[in-house]
């Protein structure tokens, strides 16, 4: 993973939409980079209905992130490409 598909994986978790089960938007620099990406995020699961000590918290049993679509512009509009599968798999297994 290059230190710009790095760098798009952190922005796209610093997004408040990555947290939940909707679609969402990036746009970012890096250096003289334009980046563009719209995901999507869909997650399933149960809330644990522990009487006993009261959490009620949630327990993912389902997790995909997936990129719709993503541009990376140089100042000379050139198209950059970057390895979307890396990016996904990074989000997926964290």
């Amino acid at each position: 993973m290059t230190d710009l598909e790095k760098y798009i994986t952190e922005c796209i978790e610093k997004n408040e939409d990555y947290q939940s089960d909707l679609s969402g938007m990036v746009e970012a620099e890096y250096g003289q980079l334009y980046i563009s990406c719209s995901f999507s995020v869909q997650c399933e699961g149960y809330y644990d209905c522990d009487y006993f000590n009261g959490t009620g918290a949630f327990e993912e049993t389902y997790y995909k992130f997936e990129i719709d679509d993503i541009t990376v512009y140089d100042e000379d509009d050139n198209k950059v490409d970057v390895n979307i599968d890396a990016i996904e798999r990074e989000l997926n297994q964290r």
